[in-house]
């Protein structure tokens, strides 16, 4: 329906405006597919129906042009090669694309093989005053109406069925064909009346958009009970409402004839050139067929199905599958053909079978170029017109391929116009030089194309352009980039730089003012009428060392025309910032281990300043002898001497950053060198301060009594300085053990007769350093009935240690002068004895004779204990010990038992339990 109509009448007005409306929503652009623009209505429209705007629709056209120029803008078909745009019409000036005054848009006669119709336009959108030229690609997508019902190719068809057939077996028929091409307008399905007789329907779409449609025995058939069927079989599409087509099936039951014939290849190809001669055979395909007689014999044709070039083009003998060429493949630019065939055999209801046979054409003989263009603007130009608009589209196409095919053009003797590639085969003449209608009122363009083959062949073409008259001129600066310099800190309004432009123009169109552009950023004022630019601001140069902007130059012609130039202003440093330290304090680590003369750190400051006034040195700040490090002129901090962690961990110092400006300036900032400990200080037991300390316990020591504790100091810090506690040799069978963290020694258990011995723990002091160091001590705990923990398993301070020495002091003295009584006494016995002893003077190495067996008994074991308390560094008199063991060193008999009757008593005082509280 004809836009223009809806509204004839006030009865009619609503349902065409619905229609309008329907129509234009249809026609919604979209970018697809490489297109410009798309637009999407359905087929049969009434001429001159509205399909779009191109001129609103195509994307930034109203952004490069001047709202003048968009309403002298002008749109025209590229008409040369492309048929169809005869069935649309555009108007000029408006940019209306609707159907044409002569077509329906019938879309199965425009795309009579194609699911998806789309018609492709090219429309040129270009200015007469200035080099606008924008080529469009629009694509118009014709939707399926549909208007088509399925057809059969015969309204009836008899056939002939034995009774023996299998249930199941299909019986092929010839199916309907829908001419739509449409997702639902398109044949979709078939249906069989009566729908629960002995037959059914199966079908299955073909390439060329037909089907095979096979009749199906649902069930077993009797000859002598039914010799006939009449059926309907009804193909149907996707409409809405279906359309239908409808087929009489006369069904005499008699024999079967199955097994579809089979191509021995999946697919054929085959190469031949484009001169072959006609009716020469290029392939010759082979089907078999498992049936015998006339349902095994078979017959080749090409599928009827497919474009008519091909059946042009192509032609296969019946018999023997050898395909023909019976068309001038020369005179097609089409490089390769899917041809469809065909393979029936001979039964009364005959299958078929069809394969693709890929033809591909090859290049050998050349071709001239054939040359198309299209003159715009009326053939004329305005001589204002700036370099590269165009004024005329040229497309070339050349049928050959290969290098053959391969054409380039160019303008013949022609210093005022240009020839410029603009896509694939097609370059528009665009201005090359500026134009004056006062030299050329008109220039003669001749465009000459060649090819690549052998000879080269060659096409031509001439046009006349027309030059307008018009008048134009912009002012021109003397210098496309202005340089200037200033100090910092200069004055307000001071004079930087004078510019100047001239326009060839005269009058109000030569008169030149001069303005600053927006990126001046308010910095800077110029005169309008000398261009004398001034400063607007202070300048300072550690925020800007350069400040570039634009100037502009505008005469007072209708419309103004318009220059720039750009300005770069140097600012010049002056010594007025101090450097600046990144940090008011640096704290700088380095390991105790470090080297006289190694780098300690780098000690930097800023300074934004130029030349020397930013160059900088650096000092101590009254520097100390304590402070061993040297700071170098670059901020090098150099060690002087060894460090010891142990002794100073933290050195603080201050230094000055200088420039070499003038005056010079400087910045301070104070360091701080942090010492980092290393584990190099080996565990210190400062209790028991004596190997093979004895502890004494007593049954009263319940589980978990602290009966001792060793005392550990490290002067490393951190983990190096953190003390484990562990025994790592024992032979308590674990009755004590340590806490591995305070060193505290403790029962484990509840002691009884069993427990009573003497036992040996070897302590492990480690710190936990990388690697740790270690210290071992040994500790003796004699464990006793007796009615408490002996006072040495309790050292609580130093106190108790002194009570303690004290007692064994005066203990010590008491025993003395009980050894000596005792001496006393012996020796008082042993003169009464002399007479009778002095023939046993010399046998002093049998002393079984002379001893006490239980005394004996004693002195073993104390030899023995005393020998362990030896090995464990108790305290006991080395003299005595080698006396036991070497008992010849006594002068006579006498004087060992003598000693051991010592020892006996020693031995019973030594177990007397003593407790200090």
């Amino acid at each position: 329906m004809k836009r223009r109509k809806c509204g004839v009448n006030n009865k009619m007005a609503v349902c065409q405006q619905s229609l309008c409306l329907c129509l234009f929503v249809l026609s919604i652009v979209t970018m697809v597919n490489g297109a410009d623009l798309t637009y999407k209505i359905p087929e049969e429209q009434p001429v001159n129906t509205f399909i779009g705007n191109i001129l609103n629709d195509t994307a930034n056209v109203r952004n490069v042009v001047s709202d003048e120029d968009y309403s002298k803008l002008r749109l025209s078909f590229l008409t040369e090669g492309n048929a169809v745009t005869s069935l649309f019409g555009l108007d000029e000036k408006t940019g209306e694309l609707s159907v044409g005054s002569k077509s329906t848009l019938d879309r199965e006669t425009i795309c009579p093989f194609s699911v998806n119709c789309v018609v492709s336009l090219d429309v040129v959108i270009q200015s007469p005053l200035n080099q606008f030229f924008r080529k469009v690609s629009v694509n118009v997508i014709l939707d399926d109406v549909n208007d088509n019902p399925p057809r059969f190719p015969s309204d009836s068809v008899s056939l002939d069925v034995s009774e023996a057939v299998l249930v199941g077996a299909s019986i092929p028929l010839e199916g309907a064909s829908d001419r739509d091409k449409g997702k639902n307008n398109s044949l979709q399905t078939y249906e069989i009346v009566p729908s629960d007789g002995a037959f059914g329907v199966s079908f299955r779409k073909n390439l060329d958009g037909t089907s095979y449609l096979n009749l199906v025995v649902k069930k077993e058939l009797d000859h002598e009970t039914t010799n006939r069927y009449s059926l309907q079989i009804v193909a149907k599409d996707g409409g809405v409402p279906p359309l239908q087509g409808i087929m009489k099936v006369e069904v005499t039951v008699t024999d079967v004839n199955d097994n579809l014939p089979k191509f021995n290849k999946d697919s054929y190809s085959v190469n031949v050139d484009e001169n072959v001669s006609q009716n020469s055979v290029i392939l010759t395909v082979e089907a078999t067929d498992k049936d015998s007689g006339d349902n095994g014999d078979i017959t080749y044709k090409l599928s009827s199905h497919q474009d008519q070039k091909i059946l042009n083009l192509f032609s296969i003998d019946p018999r023997t599958g050898a395909m023909v060429v019976t068309g001038d493949l020369q005179g097609e630019a089409t490089e390769r053909y899917d041809v469809i065939v065909e393979a029936s055999d001979h039964a009364l209801q005959p299958f078929t079978s069809q394969i693709v046979v890929t033809v591909t054409v090859r290049d050998v003989i050349n071709s001239s170029p054939k040359l198309t263009v299209n003159i715009l603007s009326g053939a004329s130009i305005s001589e204002y017109a700036s370099l590269g608009a165009a004024v005329a589209h040229v497309a070339v196409k050349d049928s050959d391929r290969g290098r053959n095919g391969i054409v380039t053009c160019k303008l013949q003797n022609q210093i005022y116009f240009d020839l410029q590639g603009f896509d694939v085969d097609e370059y528009k003449v665009i201005v090359a030089k500026q134009l004056d209608s006062e030299v050329t009122h008109q220039q003669n363009v001749t465009i000459i194309c060649e090819d690549a083959g052998t000879p080269p062949l060659t096409a031509n073409s001439t046009f006349v352009i027309k030059v307008i008259d018009e008048n134009d001129n912009a002012p021109t600066f003397m210098q496309m980039r202005y340089s200037a310099n200033i100090t910092e800190n200069n004055k307000m309004g001071q004079s930087i730089l004078t510019v100047t432009a001239h326009d060839l123009d005269s009058g109000t169109n030569g008169e030149v003012r001069y303005s600053l552009a927006s990126d001046s950023s308010g910095q800077f004022l110029i005169s309008p009428e000398d261009g004398v630019i001034m400063a607007n601001t202070r300048f300072d140069y550690e925020t800007h060392k350069y400040v570039n902007f634009t100037i502009l130059a505008i005469d007072q012609g209708k419309p103004q025309k318009t220059a720039t130039a750009k300005v770069a202003v140097k600012i010049l440093d002056i010594n007025d910032e101090p450097p600046k330290f990144s940090q008011d304090i640096f704290t700088v680590p380095v390991s105790e281990v470090a080297r006289p003369g190694e780098l300690v750190s780098i000690i930097s400051a800023m300074d934004f300043e130029s030349g020397v006034n930013g160059e900088l040195e650096y000092y101590f700040v009254n520097k100390t002898p304590s402070i061993p490090f040297t700071l170098l002129r670059n901020g090098s901090v150099i060690l002087d001497e060894s460090l010891d962690y142990e002794k100073k961990s933290v050195y603080e110092f201050r230094v000055m950053a200088v420039d070499k400006g003038t005056p010079p300036l400087n910045a301070t900032a104070r360091v701080i060198v942090q010492v980092k400990d290393i584990n190099d200080n080996v565990p210190i037991i400062t209790f028991p301060n004596v190997s093979n300390y004895l502890v004494n316990v007593t049954f009263a020591d319940t589980t978990g009594t602290v009966i001792s504790r060793i005392r550990v100091t490290d002067y490393d810090s951190g983990l190096n300085g953190q003390i484990h506690y562990v025994i790592t040799a024992r032979n308590d069978s674990g009755r004590f053990d340590i806490n591995s963290k305070t060193g505290e020694i403790f029962t484990t258990r509840n002691y009884d007769m069993d427990d009573i011995n003497m036992y040996r723990l070897i302590v492990s002091v480690q710190d936990k350093g990388s690697p740790p160091l270690a210290k071992h001590t040994t500790l003796l705990i004699k464990l006793t009935k007796g009615n408490g923990t002996a006072a040495a398993a309790h050292v609580l301070g130093n106190e108790q240690n002194i009570l303690i020495t004290l007692t064994i002091v005066c203990v010590t003295i008491v025993l003395s002068a009980t050894i000596v009584l005792i001496i006393v006494i012996m020796r008082r016995r042993d003169r009464k004895r002399e007479g009778t002893n002095s023939r046993q003077t010399n046998g002093n190495n049998e002393t079984g004779k002379y001893d006490d067996p239980i005394k004996s008994n004693n002195i073993n074991e104390m030899k023995s204990n005393m020998a362990d308390d030896g090995d464990f560094g108790f305290p006991v008199p080395s003299d005595t010990s080698s006396v036991l063991q070497n008992p010849s060193c006594l002068d006579n008999k006498t004087k060992v038992r003598q000693f051991t009757d010592i020892l006996n008593i020693v031995n019973f005082l030594s177990r007397i339990p003593l407790r200090i509280s």
